[in-house]
């Protein structure tokens, strides 16, 4: 029989975490429920060829069952989170048994109820900023002029020297424009984080993204900010703002495995 680990998705409430047993995890796994006191632990049993340590490590250079994985442990996550305020835990995070379990959530317990009690009744939406295109183009290098002289050659450094400065000046409104669009965004949330711009290739847009927020937002203000958001990017013409969510709120309590 193959060696078995225990999958550990989020912790919760226990009136939160009643029904969840028996829904689909990850590699075809049932999910089970470990109460831990005032807490529970949402996990399935893997098996340790793929979820060990060696496993992992080949694994997880495997793009296709990284995607996998996460589609099936954000897809737990969100079911917790439909019932109520939920701590995710960072993808694939395997004990060796349940009692490993049970001792990882009551050395997380102050941490978690603390969490729990920050994010209940909100929810976390994310919002993409991305230079547009006509804009981000900026001015291009001046191609050297044919004539000769030393006046042509400083006409040329002269042009070189305007066009740096007119690129520096864009480049500090830019910074300036997604500065305030943060901070506007922040004042209708409980709590908002920066994460780090993505790349084109990853992020799908052709534009080049300038800012990547997360805002956790009282439930019953969604559609407030829904709308808030419009306005701002109405507001900010040379940007496009993407919004994105609701989400569990994994960017203000996922817990990380030491």
């Amino acid at each position: 029989m193959t060696e078995q680990g225990v999958y550990l998705y989020a912790i919760c409430r226990p009136q939160d975490a009643a029904g969840l047993a028996g829904s689909p995890g990850v590699e075809g796994s049932q999910v089970r429920v470990l109460d831990v006191g005032e807490l529970s632990a949402v996990v399935s049993s893997v098996p340790l060829t793929e979820f060990g340590e060696e496993g992992l490590r080949r694994n997880l250079e495997d793009l296709r069952w990284v995607e996998a994985v996460a589609r099936c442990h954000n897809a737990v996550v969100a079911e917790c989170f439909r019932r109520g305020p939920v701590a995710p835990v960072s993808l694939a995070t395997v004990c060796f048994d349940d009692d490993a379990v049970v001792s990882r959530v009551r050395t997380w317990r102050a941490q978690v109820l603390e969490a729990l009690a920050r994010v209940d009744g909100c929810t976390e939406l994310g919002v993409k900023v991305y230079q547009r295109q006509d804009e981000q183009s900026g001015l291009k290098e001046p191609v050297p002029t044919t004539s000769s002289g030393v006046g042509a050659g400083a006409a040329y450094l002269q042009k070189l020297k305007a066009d740096a400065q007119q690129r520096e000046s864009r480049s500090q409104t830019l910074s300036a424009a997604v500065e305030q669009v943060h901070h506007r965004l922040s004042g209708d949330a409980v709590a908002s984080r920066r994460h780090p711009v993505q790349d084109p290739r990853l992020s799908g847009h052709a534009g080049q993204m300038v800012l990547n927020g997360a805002y956790l937002v009282a439930a019953e203000e969604v559609e407030r900010f829904r709308g808030h958001v419009a306005d701002v990017a109405a507001d900010h013409p040379d940007l496009e703002l993407v919004l994105t969510g609701p989400w569990p709120p994994y960017s203000f309590v996922t817990l990380e495995a030491s």
